[in-house]
């Protein structure tokens, strides 16, 4: 909603493991005549599903999501190749490399299970987001002095991509959030990667103001004139 500041710590968002970044992806060959590649990478796609269900922890967070997937070209040719590709996310490298090895595993083993042979690539994407401890303590501090308490809202970390990791993992740094969501005239709003999604751009002046507050305040010059927007925020 509209001017929510949310911040989480320390994690907020994860590696990103998708078609322009982190991205795998299968080619299958048959190896010989009357091997459906289509079929056997339908197999693959259902025992993907498996990693997050059952070979991570619960307690662990992961996303496997196959989100391309195409072949043959005529309706009465039995296709040669299928081509699979998708996304992984997770909040450490061990669950990366974990979600890794598994894909790769299930895919080549259920090819040659079927006579195929499975082509494997991964490509690594953004490191996820992890906000500095401290930085993230002043930050939340500040900003429910200069702004109404009720607006922020501290969330649980997400699975998002973010390329802000590349600053973060070089200086402290505090990734937030702010609601830009406007309703229609239903009352209905969507988030921002929805083909509905409308901007309200009152959050722009909030953005501002937030971003004023805590680049003044942070290098201590912070004047009383700057005021804080409780009236008007």
């Amino acid at each position: 909603p509209l001017s929510k500041l949310a911040e989480e710590d320390p994690t907020f968002k994860a590696y990103t493991d998708e078609e322009t970044g982190q991205r795998s992806g299968l080619l299958l060959q048959a190896s010989r005549e009357a091997i459906d590649a289509l079929a056997i990478a339908a197999q693959i796609v259902t025992n993907l599903q498996y990693i997050t269900s059952r070979v991570l922890s619960p307690f662990d967070n992961g996303v496997v999501s196959v989100t391309r997937f195409y072949s043959g070209e005529a309706y009465n040719v039995i296709p040669e190749q299928a081509h699979i590709g998708g996304s992984v996310r997770a909040l450490t490298n061990e669950i990366r490399e974990k979600i890794k090895m598994n894909i790769e595993q299930i895919s080549t083993s259920i090819a040659e299970a079927h006579g195929a042979i499975a082509q494997f690539e991964y490509q690594y994407g953004y490191d996820p987001v992890v906000n500095d401890h401290a930085l993230t303590s002043t930050i939340i501090e500040l900003v429910k002095t200069h702004f109404k308490e009720e607006r922020v809202d501290i969330v649980r970390p997400m699975l998002g991509g973010e390329d802000f990791s590349a600053f973060s993992n070089v200086v402290p740094g505090c990734y937030i959030g702010i609601g830009a969501m406007k309703q229609d005239e239903n009352g209905a709003s969507y988030p921002h990667h929805h083909p509905l999604f409308q901007i309200n751009e009152d959050a722009l002046k909030l953005g501002m103001r937030y971003f004023l507050v805590s680049s003044l305040s942070l290098t201590e010059n912070l004047k009383d004139e700057w005021g804080d927007c409780k009236d008007e925020c």
